[in-house]
């Protein structure tokens, strides 16, 4: 059976992405917030980074959180902002939805 993506499915679907990049967003004094992640995903999510020809780099929520807020706890990454500069579109593939957009990244780690 289908899943049908109607106007309300692909909201939500863009909802959930702000809500990622809110969530590992932080300024400088600041904590993420990356609890805020695992309501995002079911169970046995998982996050998968692919930016080119490398393969790649798949982890479950767990995986994902754990060296960055290690990095902070630490005091080597005191800022980190992630946000979307073009619109992003979502396509099925497959089945579950991914968004694809451009991503700008901004951290910052203490040398």
């Amino acid at each position: 059976m289908a899943i049908q993506y109607t106007d309300a499915r692909v909201k939500e679907e863009l909802d959930a992405h702000d809500n990622f990049f809110r969530a590992v967003t932080f300024e400088m004094g600041d904590a993420p917030r990356y609890d805020n992640i695992y309501a995002l995903f079911i169970e046995s999510g998982l996050l998968i980074k692919h930016t080119g020809a490398a393969a790649p780099e798949i982890s479950n929520v767990c995986e994902f959180i754990e060296p960055r807020a290690a990095m902070v706890r630490a005091g080597d990454l005191t800022r980190f902002r992630e946000v979307e500069l073009s619109e992003g579109h979502l396509r099925q593939c497959c089945s579950p939805i991914q968004c694809l957009c451009e991503v700008r990244r901004d951290e910052r780690c203490s040398v």
